[in-house]
């Protein structure tokens, strides 16, 4: 019987096993289990008990055609742990190193399919942010083309100021224009993605 495979499943992303499946395995009636676990539910915290130990139903066949609900949990690899140390026969010992060494491969699976999906997500988020930048210098190129040569001087000089650090008041005073223009000259070559390296527009 200890060779046998083990059953771990995969629930909302989390390896679980059941109840039915440590009865069987472990050779211990599966009334017992739920005896232990319920012993087990009674001195862990209740909301750790919910979150490890998730009670299900099963429909079972009884006599005339009649059928019954019965009980039976899915245990998280930690539930199992818990339960599994009160077991301790030779069986139990080598069906719980399949058990665990089922939990590390389905969570190892798990992980790389998570690790899997956030590679592909990154990936679409750096292309779509590389195509967005390449769009905006593309546009900011067109834009840059589209002005005239006076204006082109003047907001070659206002950035050329503003590389070497002056106010707008004191690039304002150099161009002799007012305060404003020399704002809205940096504020359109800011759109444009314009800095101070870009002071040399033909």
């Amino acid at each position: 019987m200890a060779d046998q495979e083990v059953s771990v499943i995969l629930r909302e992303g989390k390896p679980m096993v059941s109840s039915l499946r440590l009865a069987e395995h472990f050779g211990i009636k599966h009334k017992n289990v739920l005896r232990d676990i319920r012993a087990v539910l009674g001195k862990v915290p209740p909301e750790w008990g919910r979150l490890n130990f998730e009670l299900t139903f099963q429909t079972v066949a009884g006599p005339k055609n009649s059928s019954r609900q019965e009980p039976y949990y899915n245990l998280t690899r930690d539930a199992f742990t818990l339960l599994a140390m009160g077991y301790n026969s030779a069986r139990a010992i080598a069906f719980k190193l399949k058990y665990i060494a089922a939990f590390n491969a389905l969570e190892a699976a798990a992980q790389a399919a998570l690790e899997g999906q956030i590679t592909a997500a990154r990936q679409s988020a750096l292309t779509e942010a590389a195509g967005q930048i390449a769009l905006a210098r593309a546009q900011g190129a067109a834009a840059a083309l589209a002005l005239s040569a006076l204006e082109k001087t003047r907001m070659r000089r206002a950035l050329a100021y503003k590389g070497r650090g002056l106010t707008i008041r004191e690039t304002a005073k150099l161009m002799d224009c007012s305060a404003r223009t020399v704002w809205f000259l940096l504020k359109t070559a800011r759109e444009l993605g314009l800095g101070a390296r870009h002071a040399a527009l033909q």
